[in-house]
């Protein structure tokens, strides 16, 4: 039986190595072959430098933290 599945999530880049076009490029890289990837959305937002003790750095940080800093970017 065929499925469909949406994913979220936040993804934190410490290193500041991607920006959301090379998330898009690996994205549709592993969704090769008989999984079709659709109407992909990726925003990103700035959260200054990286520093360990910020609140998106801990295990139970709540999803609300998150979305804070996407108030523009709306599904």
């Amino acid at each position: 039986m065929a499925k469909v599945f949406k994913i979220s999530a936040y993804i934190v880049d410490a290193m500041d190595e991607y920006d959301k076009f090379k998330l898009e490029d690996l994205l549709t890289y592993c969704t090769q072959n008989d999984v079709n990837l659709r109407h992909l959305k990726i925003c990103s937002a700035d959260i200054g430098e990286w520093d360990d003790d910020n609140p998106l750095n801990r295990l139970d940080c709540s999803v609300g933290e998150f979305a804070k800093h996407f108030r523009v970017c709306l599904d």
